[in-house]
């Protein structure tokens, strides 16, 4: 029996490069993951996360030796470039969060409205049953 065709995941959009983003990191060699760009359409690999951890801890080592060319500035911005590529792979891997969260609030929304309309109703009823007496 064939087995299910699995859909290959893919990056959304670009995720620039340490480099890209900080200039003055050209002046640091045998770094060569400062360079790396995820090109939008390259299929969801985790070795792009683990280079991603890898380089920031890099950064956050050459900073705490004083190297002229990371500045906290520097370190931060690898700070949001591993959230960026981890974003994209908490999302295609376990689904749109935030889109689920509106679906329940919306859901909910409409209980409470359903809800409500069923209260007044029964209080509108009981009324005219107060009447009777």
């Amino acid at each position: 029996m064939a087995q299910p065709l699995e859909r290959v995941r893919k990056y959304p959009h670009t995720i620039k490069s340490l480099l890209d983003a900080n200039p003055s990191l050209a002046n640091i060699e045998n770094f060569p993951g400062f360079s790396e760009t995820i090109q939008a359409g390259t299929p969801l690999n985790v070795s792009d996360l683990f280079n991603a951890e890898l380089d920031l801890g890099n950064l956050v080592y050459l900073h705490k030796s004083g190297n002229a060319n990371v500045s906290s500035a520097v370190v931060a911005s690898a700070k949001n470039r591993l959230a960026a590529v981890r974003n994209v792979h908490a999302r295609l891997e376990y689904g749109d969060v935030i889109a689920m969260l509106n679906n329940i609030q919306t859901s909910i929304s409409g209980l409470r409205e359903d809800m409500n309309t069923k209260f007044k109703g029964l209080s509108d009823r009981l009324d005219q049953l107060k009447g009777w007496r």
